[in-house]
């Protein structure tokens, strides 16, 4: 797994969750990594994330649906039903099949409860517009990609 930080500014998500029911907390999702706008994923990469349902049992419960997009782009379906356990390897050479195209990305989870598959959705989040991670396998990613997102280049002075 690789991952890099180039700097140490974070943003807000946006979470958006179903109505509860009387007594009961709505569902919530957080994304825990990638975060930054500068971070750095490539080849297989971690997807974290804390998401909680109205109790216990119901986060227990929780499955989750990973996307991820570029810039401009539609958003794919990388990974569908993923039990809630926090993390996601995803492998960015392969999936989707032809490979993740390098360049600024973002991730949307959404979280589902198969005990009640007529409620839909119950909670998502997406990296906002403004927090794009960047998805570098090897291979060069033009200079203004990094400096859209006002970041180097790994390797270069200052970089780790």
């Amino acid at each position: 797994m690789t991952r890099t930080r180039m700097t140490g500014i974070a943003f807000a998500f946006l979470v958006l969750a179903a109505a509860p029911a009387a007594g009961q907390n709505a569902p919530t999702i957080e994304i825990v990594c990638p975060r930054m706008r500068d971070e750095l994923l490539s080849k297989v990469s971690r997807i974290e994330w804390i998401a909680k349902g109205a109790d216990e049992a119901q986060t227990q419960r929780l499955l989750l649906k990973i996307e991820v997009k570029t810039k401009g782009g539609e958003f794919i379906v990388i990974a569908d039903k993923v039990p809630n356990t926090g993390v996601f390897d995803w492998d960015t050479r392969n999936v989707p099949a032809d490979g993740f195209p390098n360049g600024v990305a973002f991730v949307l989870l959404q979280a589902t409860d198969p005990n009640n598959p007529d409620a839909g959705v119950l909670a998502k989040v997406e990296t906002p517009e403004e927090a794009g991670f960047i998805v570098d396998n090897g291979e060069f990613v033009e200079k203004d990609v990094y400096t859209a997102l006002g970041a180097s280049k790994p390797g270069k002075e200052g970089v780790p």
